[in-house]
């Protein structure tokens, strides 16, 4: 279970970090920040994990990818 979690919040992760470089770029600061509050939240979360367990590692790689994957190619 532990490992679909950090699977699932490191794909919001990326997600968050793709939507705040796209907001930041477009000089948007309200929104940037808010994404920026959501990287934080969901990066402790995720980090928390592989710390206590380094084999969570694998997920979370895996989830990065999939999370940047789908914020460009489904969130334009």
């Amino acid at each position: 279970m532990m490992y679909l979690l950090v699977f699932l919040g490191m794909v919001i992760v990326d997600i968050c970090y793709t939507e705040y470089v796209k907001a930041t770029a477009d000089r948007q600061d309200l929104r940037a920040s808010s994404w920026a509050a959501g990287i934080i939240l969901s990066t402790g979360f995720v980090t928390t994990s592989y710390v206590a367990n380094p084999w969570l590692l694998i997920p979370a790689a895996l989830g990065a990818f999939f999370g940047t994957w789908i914020s460009i190619n489904f969130l334009k």
